[in-house]
């Protein structure tokens, strides 16, 4: 071994000569970093999207928000998130939220502020129905329904209006409904066609593909573009929108 290599002393020989004044110096010498390899392909290391970053917050969603009206008082209010019991804020009654679906027969009262869905197979006799939204394609000639918020008449659906209550109704795509007496209520909805003698506090739309035929008397009507309408309307609101209204029905 030569003058230069690096001389090695145990702890006790080197404090010894620290305290005698001739402590050696100490070297130190760092390893060499390995030669890259001609070719050799460094990648940067993989970045995880999912990972959270910091300072950064994604989208929130908020909670569902549910309407409801109750069907022992009639008391509307609203509710966020899964609904599994509702108890009314005014009666402090629980109301069922069960959404009942129908396909054969049906002979069941029901009490719900779920959604009461009626199939085309569906056939609902001596029944007393009361739900928020009403959906019809089968038979409820048999029956007493009373819809909280919305009726929905889809192709196929056999009832008698006289022994429907509703708010709101939809006629859909393919479906129609000429009622023999005039038809009172809050919003209407035509995808299908409706004959009839409106009255309507809300709003009347008229998607594409709709035809609404008759009287419409009400405060709001909106005619798509591909909707129809050939009636005498009367708009109880300001004069602007009654001869937009008018110009609509030309």
């Amino acid at each position: 071994m030569g003058d230069d290599a690096p001389k090695l002393i145990d702890g006790y020989t080197y404090v010894q000569a620290l305290r005698q004044g001739n402590a050696p110096v100490r070297e130190f010498r760092a390893r060499p970093k390995p030669a890259k390899r001609p070719g050799a392909d460094v990648r940067p290391k993989p970045v995880d999207d999912k990972a959270p970053q910091a300072g950064h917050i994604g989208h929130t969603v908020m909670p569902v928000r549910f309407d409801i009206i109750c069907y022992d008082c009639g008391y509307a209010y609203s509710m966020q998130g899964r609904i599994y019991k509702a108890l009314c804020p005014k009666c402090r009654k629980f109301l069922d939220a069960t959404d009942v679906v129908v396909d054969a027969e049906w002979q069941s009262d029901v009490r719900t502020i779920g959604t009461f869905t009626v199939h085309r197979t569906g056939v609902v006799r001596k029944a007393s129905i009361v739900a928020t939204d009403i959906v019809l394609a089968g038979d409820v000639r048999d029956a007493t329904l009373r819809a909280m918020r919305r009726l929905e008449i889809r192709p196929g659906a056999t009832f008698d209006l006289a022994q429907i209550a509703m708010r709101d109704i939809l006629v859909h795509e393919g479906a129609e409904l000429a009622p023999p007496n005039r038809l009172a209520c809050r919003n209407v909805e035509v995808a299908g066609t409706l004959r009839a003698r409106l009255d309507a506090t809300g709003q009347v739309t008229i998607r594409p593909g709709g035809v609404l035929i008759g009287e419409v008397c009400g405060a709001h009507l909106v005619v798509e573009e591909g909707g129809g309408l050939r009636a005498r309307v009367s708009i109880r609101s300001t004069p602007a929108a009654a001869a937009v209204a008018l110009q609509s029905a030309a």
